[in-house]
């Protein structure tokens, strides 16, 4: 059962789309969204030449934070360690594995089960001002910047 009506949670997914897109085309990324469902699909190049496909779920949105789930490039399974990329700190988390951060819906349940979901957007979890990156562009563009700056990217999970 959804916690907002789907035209609330539509309306902000449509809003956010167009910073959104422009962020793909500056920055590379494929891209595909699905207006009915509220998903988009962003393939990503790492550092490395590595691609990465996220796959984020936008029900409920902005009561809860998105479901974002890597894609296998190879199986096309989703959530699988070979999915995810790996980092130099707990931001691509083993666990789950999941992306650990207060805008990633699976943190909560994998990782931190006592974040409070409803505070995503003002959440100051590890002393990151995490409101900078409670939209679509903020959210998808931090990942960006984790998989293509060698300070942050290590490589592949498994």
């Amino acid at each position: 059962m959804s916690a907002i009506p789907v035209e609330i949670v539509r309306a902000h997914f449509e809003r956010e789309l167009p910073r959104a897109l422009e962020c793909a085309r500056t920055l590379g990324w494929d891209w595909s969204d699905d207006r009915e469902s509220l998903s988009v699909r962003v393939g990503y190049t790492a550092l490395d030449g590595e691609r990465f496909i996220l796959c984020g779920t936008f029900d409920d949105y902005k009561a809860k934070p998105p479901l974002l789930e890597f894609e296998d490039p190879d199986s096309g399974q989703l959530g699988t360690m070979h999915a995810y990329p790996k980092g130099h700190d707990s931001f691509f988390h083993s666990k789950g594995p999941c992306i650990c951060a207060p805008f990633s819906r699976k943190a909560y349940k994998d990782v931190h089960p006592k974040w409070r979901c409803e505070d995503w957007t003002t959440s100051t979890e590890s002393k990151v001002r995490w409101a900078q990156f409670s939209t679509m562009a903020g959210m998808l563009s931090m990942i960006h910047t984790r998989l293509s700056h060698p300070a942050y990217y290590k490589g592949r999970m498994a």
